[in-house]
């Protein structure tokens, strides 16, 4: 039986969007006007390096908060406003560049660079999705690790900037993985339509394992991981849930439509 009220929500970066240039480019191309020496293999592994230390990419959720007794130290080192956001992406632009003195105008620049929608693409998968969603009177939306310079990418960029929600971690005021990134989120959707609190399923699917998979499922969500760089297919376990894993957006359209039991 179908649910009275679906939502969808997609990561951002990776899922739907992404930079029309590579991360690693553009980092050397700024870099190397504003002085740098390193080169692009070395700013590759670099960044790498500084997004595992300062944004905890691929650290498990599960390890993290399955203990909801001893979770609180992480749960703050997860608080989100633009200006931690601003701040965190400081440091790792002075970290990354570790052979320039004085990094400020190049964190300047590639602040600035990302907020501007003209850099930035649609993954080629992401319209259909949407529009047979939309279709089926799905509702979706954008839940993601990002400051207030989304707002301004999401608006240009069709289907996404018809989006019935934006959520963006600066905005709710914690990142992912934290759980209360996803009590947020549910509790802002439930405030907006509280006639349906009851009857609300929730689905999350992303590119991240952890942000995107592990950790909305053990907020008690259903979520999807869309893995599109190594896809090996089928459900594992992991801990006391399963993956479940798509490699396109068009895979994932097809499988919560059934799961809603809605026919093609």
């Amino acid at each position: 039986m179908k649910p009275c009220h679906a939502i969808v929500l997609f990561d951002a970066v990776g899922t739907v969007i992404e930079p029309i240039e590579s991360i690693a480019n553009i980092y050397h191309r700024l870099g190397a006007k504003h002085g740098s020496k390193l080169n692009r293999s070395v700013l590759k592994e670099r960044i790498t390096l500084a997004r595992q230390n300062f944004f905890n990419v691929g650290e498990s959720a599960q390890t993290r908060f399955a203990d909801s007794e001893n979770s609180a130290p992480l749960l703050a080192e997860l608080e989100s406003t633009d200006e931690i956001e601003r701040e965190l992406w400081k440091q790792l632009v002075f970290d990354v560049f570790e052979d320039l003195d004085s990094p400020d105008s190049l964190f300047a620049e590639l602040w600035g660079y990302f907020e501007k929608p003209e850099h930035w693409r649609l993954f080629t998968d992401v319209e259909a999705c949407w529009s047979e969603l939309q279709l089926h009177g799905i509702e979706i939306g954008l839940a993601s690790n990002f400051d207030s310079r989304l707002n301004s990418i999401v608006d240009e960029l069709v289907p996404i900037s018809n989006a019935d929600y934006l959520f963006c971690s600066s905005q709710v005021g914690f990142r992912k993985p934290s759980p209360l990134f996803f009590q947020q989120v549910r509790s802002a959707i439930e405030c907006i339509n509280p006639q349906t609190k009851e009857d609300l399923s929730i689905f999350m699917v992303g590119d991240d394992f952890q942000n995107d998979c592990v950790a909305p499922r053990l907020a008690g969500w259903d979520a999807v991981w869309l893995n599109r760089r190594m896809p090996i297919g089928s459900e594992t376990n992991f801990g006391a849930t399963k993956k479940r894993e798509v490699t396109s957006l068009y895979e994932f359209t097809q499988w919560v439509l059934a799961h809603l039991g809605y026919t093609r």
